[in-house]
């Protein structure tokens, strides 16, 4: 409602189960809307085009699903220290849900079939094809815990 500069009461959004929320009304805006939850975490995007987020939890004590990775990000991953790699995991799996989410596959798409890539602390890059997206990252804690939230929005970067 607020990025149409509407009354909340105009806004009529359907959530379908496995499926992206979509704006029902107002008609024809163009925009597009994925959601994500994990425990007391959620996010909501909306963008004027496909667009996709994702929140991970921060597990430190989980095993590493190495076999879904794209051998360079496990390679990535390899070369932190121990102590780092949960983290890692969770932004670099965040931006992993939300480009297939952007790409309104969810996970049909093997997530080894492309690589993520961290430009910095905030940023990342989803390498896929030869086309390469950009990704905002954020770390936050809320309730003791730790999260990774990713949002990826369709548009090829001119440099990363």
């Amino acid at each position: 409602a607020h990025a149409l500069r509407l009354a909340p009461a105009e806004v009529v959004i359907e959530h379908a189960e496995g499926r992206a929320p979509r704006l029902v009304l107002p008609s024809g805006t163009g925009l597009c809307l994925s959601s994500a939850s994990r425990g007391a975490a959620a996010a909501l995007a909306v963008a004027p085009g496909p667009v996709g987020i994702d929140v991970e939890r921060v597990d430190r004590e989980g095993e590493t699903p190495w076999g879904v990775l794209h051998p360079d990000e496990r390679a990535d991953l390899l070369s932190l220290p121990a102590a780092e790699r949960p983290p890692a995991l969770a932004r670099l799996w965040s931006c992993k849900e939300a480009y297939v989410k952007a790409l309104g596959l969810g996970l049909a798409r093997e997530p080894d079939s492309f690589r993520v890539r961290f430009v910095d602390e905030e940023r990342a890059a989803v390498e896929d094809a030869g086309v390469t997206f950009d990704a905002l990252t954020r770390w936050w804690r809320w309730g003791g815990e730790d999260f990774a939230a990713s949002l990826v929005a369709l548009r090829p970067l001119d440099r990363v």
